[in-house]
């Protein structure tokens, strides 16, 4: 997982379009998380990226130990689980 999210993987998770999250960055304002946390834009040149950390958090997407999100983001899939591993 990246530490940070473009636009576009981010404006699904907020049901959000891009257009909004653009505007919303090109004013310097930030985008209202579920949590009431407020999150701004990270400009990296001339893209826009936003902080992972926080977003996935207040959506219940945080990090587990092994480093996969708990829940898989949209278009990501979950590993099966090999038959010798343990949970």
């Amino acid at each position: 997982m990246n530490a940070t999210l473009t636009t576009a993987e981010l404006a699904p998770l907020l049901g959000a379009s891009t257009w909004m999250l653009y505007e919303l960055a090109k004013a310097g304002e930030g985008v209202e998380l579920p949590d009431g946390r407020v999150v701004r834009a990270l400009r990296v040149g001339r893209s826009v990226r936003w902080p992972a950390a926080p977003i996935l958090d207040a959506l219940g997407l945080n990090q587990c130990s092994t480093g996969r999100a708990t829940t898989p983001l949209p278009g990501e899939t979950q590993p099966a689980l090999d038959a010798h591993s343990s949970a």
